[in-house]
Parts: structure tokens; C-alpha cells; sequence
């Protein structure tokens, strides 16, 4: 009797153990099949020059001294009097 007792508390326990890292596997497929579009993090860093652009959205500060621009989904900074242009904003760009 207590032979079958534990058996059966062996079988149980083991049950309860393998039900939730069954659900993990189907949630893990899951989610691999929702990662087949576009990635959340950015796989490369690019740095560039440019010299101009195109369709760039800007404005001038209340003091005329700083230039904000938008190029490639990113906001920048650069003084009025020239120089090099800082990112103040920006992420996963075009």
C-alpha cells in the first residue's frame, strides 16, 4: 500500500513538472513565429557624413543659436554657426 502511495506521488509530481515546461516549448514556438518579421533590436551600427538632405524637417531655437533637425527618423543638434550636428533623439531609424 505504501509502495503505491508513492508511486503515485512520483507520478503525480512529475506530471506537474513536465505540464509547465511543455506549455514554455508551445510558448517558444510561439514566439518564434512571431519573430520571423521585423527585428526589435538593431543587428548593426552605422556611421555616415552628409554634407545635405532631403525633405528634412528643422526649426531654430528661441535664442537663434541651435538648429534642430529631423534626417532619418533621428533629431539632431547643431550650432547656427556650424559644426558638428549631436543626436538628441533617436532609435530604430528608416
Amino acid at each position: 500500500m505504501r509502495f503505491r502511495l508513492l508511486s503515485l506521488l512520483f507520478v503525480l509530481a512529475g506530471l506537474l513538472l513536465l505540464a509547465p515546461a511543455g506549455a514554455a516549448r508551445q510558448d517558444d514556438a510561439d514566439a518564434e513565429e512571431k519573430d520571423e518579421g521585423l527585428p526589435l533590436a538593431a543587428s548593426d551600427t552605422l556611421s555616415f557624413t552628409v554634407t545635405e538632405g532631403t525633405w528634412m524637417s528643422l526649426d531654430v531655437s528661441p535664442d537663434g543659436q541651435t538648429i534642430v533637425f529631423e534626417l532619418l527618423g533621428d533629431l539632431y543638434t547643431l550650432p547656427v554657426s556650424g559644426g558638428t550636428a549631436t543626436r538628441i533623439m533617436g532609435g530604430l531609424s528608416f
